[in-house]
């Protein structure tokens, strides 16, 4: 909760002779709880942009954006305004904001208040703006008419390094430059019979101010519905609290209890009212107290704090107004955590495992930051260790059978312990190497080599590199590329297949048992990176976008894992340094790099699930399906049996695991259900 300045609001209670409290339609000041369903948030569903933050002074939404430019928006309705709307002469929105962080890739931030059914894009992803950004004054808000007050970077003058400059309902005259991590109030007044919206926008500490106006059009919505956030990218956090929609006039408001502290079986509320009220409380003991707006720290608040099971109640009063009461029971008894839920991020043959753990602490009171103790008993006595204070998401490695002991703790709050047994064995079932294939192996799959270039960034941005130290003297550290000597010339050969050709019976082939897209977008492998979607419909990738493509794997039950391993963005992750050895000279350390598995992007799935590829940038590696090495015995049966040609139909081992036909040892493999002999 946004803290006004004191002194100010302290003098202007001077001259306050009679009790007056503002009619609230709407308000929201995030102390009770979660995310509320007013807001919606757009962007990649796997990603979290908003959450309840906190301060010293209470609680706040954050919208924080980690890609392109993305959108949030906050829509209360205009149905607020229903009981009031006739003979309403003027009403006020009110709003605390901050701009934590700007953007520092691009300038297309903004900051609105909109009415009737919202401004422009408050259903889409808000990553472009309409026509060039660079050379328009447009902002989403003001596509539409319904727009009572923006304020939006403006992309002719502010940059990536200087971008406060932002410019006010759309007038590139009327700029306004807000200063990062600032808390700024925006008090709109809006006059419903003249259509006028006049604006304050200011800082809390009373050392910035501007006014302003606007007229609404004719045709448009007077009456308040909304907020929107636009995001720029990369990182910018815009943080909002204290909404509030009001009328003027004699009201008393019903109060706001919010829980805001537990320590065990003690609990803590904050009762929030507003100025002109005064607040009446009767605790879980039956105690009575009355509370006047500006004995609170911060004022309009009362904190209450009780160990006392029961019903907790409070009303306000305005002159002869009251409200109607709201009441809170009260449960005093320790809350004992969840156990975490947990995932397999990564497994290979053998006992390894790698298990992220986390509890969902939306679903737990007040939310609080929670730990875990890890310890773990190995079966062979050599592998165990304990890690203490893990964060919520931590990933744990068990390199070998045994028992694993979590303990879930946090502030507060009661720890609760549970065990998992990490006592399954897993064989691999078939390894599809994606990133090592050579152009050969490609093309007797079907592919030819590409002139499209869709993907030609994997080569200019030259990323997939490791940095090669011969020595300890100062410039004895160059950059090796393992695919050319220089960033010039470190080119991936690319291959492509039209999606005309690829029917489902062939999707099913070209990598048996791993199954490609179909009838959307062409297939692309680049050797030593791996099978990329390009990431448009049409052979020309002329067509619309596809974000990402779906792969699965034939044949396999919900008990085996399929491992996926890619390359993401353009190799960024995967830069490592080494110390070349006395003999070992730059060709020899890069081909060895070379046959190295370079994706740090390790998914896992159950087996019958499908996964997704993302366009362009990233690669498909390796496809690694793993399965308990009990269940594997004899010949594993084919998937799919149907091969595109007996040239490159995968071989086995007796053991049922693929094997790479260029380095066949000595003994009995089978080929499309027949066995052979190597001598």
């Amino acid at each position: 909760m946004r803290k006004f300045n004191f002194l100010l609001t302290a003098l202007l209670a001077l001259f306050t002779t009679t009790a007056h409290a503002d009619r609230i339609l709407y308000s929201e000041n995030y102390e009770t709880g979660g995310i509320p369903t007013t807001w919606t948030v757009n962007g990649n569903a796997s990603k979290t942009y908003a959450t309840i933050a906190g301060d010293t002074e209470g609680k706040y939404l954050s919208f924080t954006n980690t890609d392109n430019g993305r959108s949030a928006h906050c829509f209360w309705g205009e149905s607020i305004f229903d009981e009031v709307k006739q003979g309403l002469s003027e009403y006020s929105v009110s709003v605390d904001f901050q701009i934590q962080a700007f953007g520092n890739n691009q300038v297309n931030g903004e900051f609105a208040i909109f009415s009737g059914e919202g401004c422009a894009s408050t259903n889409g992803q808000g990553n472009d703006f309409a026509g060039d950004n660079k050379s328009t004054w447009a902002n989403y808000s003001l596509l539409t008419n319904n727009c009572l007050f923006a304020i939006a970077q403006d992309s002719k003058v502010a940059t990536k390094d200087d971008p406060t400059h932002w410019f006010v309902n759309g007038d590139s005259t009327d700029v306004v430059a807000p200063t990062a991590g600032t808390w700024y109030n925006l008090t709109l007044t809006v006059n419903v019979a003249t259509r006028e919206v006049s604006y304050v926008l200011k800082d809390l500490d009373g050392t910035f101010k501007k006014t302003g106006s606007k007229t609404m059009a004719e045709d448009a919505s007077v009456f308040a519905s909304g907020l929107f956030l636009l995001g720029a990218r990369y990182w910018s956090v815009t943080n909002v609290d204290n909404i509030n929609v009001s009328i003027p006039g004699d009201f008393a408001n019903k109060p706001v209890i919010a829980l805001t502290g537990i320590n065990m079986a003690e609990r803590t509320y904050t009762i929030s009212f507003m100025q002109g009220e005064t607040l009446h409380v009767t605790g879980t003991d039956g105690t009575e107290n009355t509370i006047s707006y500006f004995d609170g720290d911060p004022q309009g608040t009362y904190v209450y704090t009780t160990t006392t099971s029961g019903t907790l109640t409070a009303y306000t009063t305005a002159g002869t107004m009251t409200s109607e009461p709201v009441t809170m029971e009260v449960v005093c008894e320790p809350i004992t955590l969840p156990e975490p839920s947990l995932t397999i991020v990564s497994a290979s043959e053998g006992f390894s495992k790698t298990y992220q753990f986390n509890v969902d602490k939306s679903k737990i009171d007040l939310q609080p930051d929670v730990f875990f103790d890890f310890s773990f008993a190995a079966d062979n006595g050599t592998d165990s260790f304990e890690t203490p204070n893990q964060n919520n998401g931590a990933k744990v490695t068990l390199p070998s059978k045994g028992v694993l002991t979590i303990v879930t703790k946090a502030t507060g709050y009661a720890s609760s312990t549970t065990t998992l047994k990490n006592d399954i064995e897993f064989g691999v079932l078939y390894d599809i190497d994606f990133e090592h294939m050579t152009g050969a192996e490609i093309q007797e799959r079907g592919f030819t080599t590409s002139e499209s270039n869709v993907n030609d960034q994997w080569n200019t941005r030259g990323r997939l590199y490791y940095s090669y130290i011969k020595g300890t003297e100062v410039g004895d550290t160059l950059k090796v590329y393992p695919y050319g000597e220089t960033l010039e010339n470190n080119t991936f050969e690319e291959y492509e297949m039209l999606g005309s050709t690829v029917d489902e019976e062939k999707a099913h082939s070209i990598f048996s048992p791993v199954y490609v897209w179909f009838d959307t977008v062409n297939l692309h492998m680049k050797t030593g990176v791996g099978l990329i979607s390009p990431g448009r419909k049409g052979d020309d990738n002329s067509g619309a976008w596809v974000q990402n493509a779906t792969l699965g794997v034939d044949g396999l039950t919900d008990e085996d894992f399929i491992v996926v391993g890619k390359i993401t963005s353009y190799g960024t992750s995967y830069n490592p340094e080494y110390k070349v050895t006395e003999g070992y000279n730059e060709e020899t350390a890069a081909a060895a790099y070379a046959k190295e598995h370079k994706y740090l992007t390790s998914e896992v799935y159950p087996g019958t699930s499908t996964f997704l590829l993302y366009r362009v940038d990233t690669s498909l590696a390796r496809v690694l399906i793993l399965r308990e090495k009990s269940k594997i015995t004899g010949i594993v049966e084919l998937p799919y049996n149907k091969i595109v040609s007996d040239h490159n139909a995968p071989i086995y081992n007796l053991n049922g695991v693929q094997v790479d036909a260029k380095n066949l040892k000595k003994g009995v493999y089978v080929k499309q259900g027949k066995k052979f002999v190597v001598r």
